[in-house]
């Protein structure tokens, strides 16, 4: 029932959110400014409990990353599908995963990935992809209203994007 998802998403959300946000008052009070980007790295390497936070932490990530790049493959997949007569899965797979091997060995903070990825996917998913599937929208769907035909909104939408992205990833280095 759409009434009973509607609540069920939107308490979701929200408890994720005040979550989130109970945690890092709870980190930039016990660390301040000078807090790392994974905040674990701000506790002692002899403290027993922030290694194992540490061990768990990278547990997480190794079991949800197949999760993640599933998602990821089968965009790829129809992305070489343009350049190549036929896709190959190994080049599907390894490139992203040597790429990803490769940023892993050099960058040691995570702050700075997570900042740069907040910063491009952040201002894609709220500006620049929702005004390029309204252009790209079948109009006879559409309820008809006096903006239908406008690209102007839109333009301005991906624009505003486009900019917040620059920004973002200036203000991360």
């Amino acid at each position: 029932e759409p009434k009973t998802f509607r609540k069920v998403v939107r308490n979701g959300f929200g408890i994720s959110m005040l979550l989130n946000l109970v945690v890092m008052a709870a980190c930039f009070m016990t660390f301040g400014a000078g807090s790392l980007g994974l905040i674990l790295n701000n506790y002692s390497a002899d403290d027993l409990l922030a290694s194992v936070a540490r061990l768990l932490f990278g547990v997480s990530i190794v079991f949800t990353f197949p999760l993640a790049f599933a998602g990821a493959k089968d965009g790829l997949r129809r992305l070489e599908a343009s350049f190549f007569k036929v896709p190959k899965e190994q080049r599907i797979v390894a490139f992203p995963l040597a790429l990803i091997t490769a940023l892993a060995l050099v960058l040691d903070d995570v702050g700075l990935v997570i900042s740069l990825g907040g910063a491009l996917m952040g201002s894609a998913v709220i500006y620049i992809l929702p005004a390029l599937m309204l252009l790209k929208a079948d109009k006879s769907t559409l309820v008809k209203s006096k903006l239908e035909d406008n690209k102007v909104l839109p333009g301005i939408m991906i624009a505003l994007g486009l900019v917040s992205a620059a920004l973002g990833v200036v203000t991360s280095f």
